[in-house]
C-alpha cells in the first residue's frame, strides 16, 4: 500500500470495556488525537485504540506532553469545569466525565447580533454560555419571534442533536458573548449518562413552544 493511499484509509477503533467486554464507542478517520487524557491526569488508560487499517501516527512522549501542552490544558480545564459545575443537568456526570468534556470544549466569541445558529441549519454541535446572552428566536411567517433569553451557565443547540434533525431556531448573540462549544462527536461519546435528562428538558421544551 502506498503512503498516500494509506493516509485516505487510516481509521483507528476506540474500544471501551462495558460488562466484561469491550465496545466500539468512537473511531478516527485520517485526522484526530488520543491518548492525552490519561497524561493530563495522571490516571490509566480510558480506552484501546485499535488500528483498523494500516495507518501512520505521531507519537509524543510524557515529558514533551507535559512540557509544552499541559500548562495550557490545565489552564482551559479549570476555567470550563468551573462553568460545567454551574450546569445542573451535567450533575448526572461524575468528576472525571465533566473533565473530558471540559478538554473537549472550544471556546468561540460572536458580536452582538452575530447569528450562532441559523433555524434550518444541520447540526454540527451544542453550546455553553461563558459569558454573555444570547436570544432563542423562531421563525413564524415572515418574521422572526423571541421564545426566551439564555445567560451564563444556560446551553443551547442540544434538540437537534438528540432529535438528529435540522435546528428548530436560531440563536443570536446579545451584545458581545463568549460561548463553549462541544462538537457533535464529543456529544455522542461523552453527554451519553445526561442523555435522558436533555430529551425530557427538550420534550418541556417543544411543549412550551407550542403553547406561546
Amino acid at each position: 500500500m502506498t503512503d498516500r493511499k494509506r493516509r485516505e484509509t487510516s481509521r483507528f477503533g476506540v474500544l471501551v470495556g462495558q460488562d466484561g467486554h469491550e465496545k466500539r464507542v468512537h473511531q478516527f478517520e485520517n485526522v484526530g488525537s488520543f491518548g492525552e487524557l490519561a497524561l493530563l491526569y495522571n490516571m490509566p488508560r480510558s480506552a484501546s485504540i485499535v488500528a483498523e487499517t494500516e495507518g501512520v501516527l505521531w507519537a509524543m512522549d510524557r515529558a514533551s506532553f507535559r512540557r509544552i501542552v499541559q500548562r495550557a490544558a490545565f489552564k482551559k480545564r479549570k476555567l470550563y469545569e468551573q462553568l460545567l459545575k454551574e450546569v445542573p443537568m451535567l450533575n448526572a456526570l461524575d468528576e472525571y466525565e465533566r473533565m473530558n468534556i471540559a478538554d473537549a470544549l472550544i471556546s468561540k466569541s460572536f458580536p452582538d447580533g452575530h447569528a450562532v445558529i441559523k433555524q434550518g441549519d444541520e447540526a454540527d454541535g451544542m453550546y455553553f454560555i461563558e459569558d454573555g446572552s444570547v436570544s432563542v428566536k423562531i421563525r413564524k411567517g415572515d418574521q422572526e419571534v423571541e421564545v426566551v433569553k439564555l445567560h451564563k451557565g444556560k446551553y443551547f443547540g442540544e434538540v437537534a442533536l438528540i432529535e438528529d434533525k435540522p435546528r428548530t431556531a436560531a440563536v443570536y448573540a446579545v451584545e458581545a458573548v463568549k460561548l463553549a462549544f462541544l462538537e457533535r462527536e464529543s456529544f455522542e461519546r461523552l453527554l451519553g449518562p445526561c442523555l435522558d435528562i436533555m430529551k425530557r428538558n427538550s420534550s418541556t421544551y417543544k411543549k412550551n413552544q407550542k403553547g406561546k
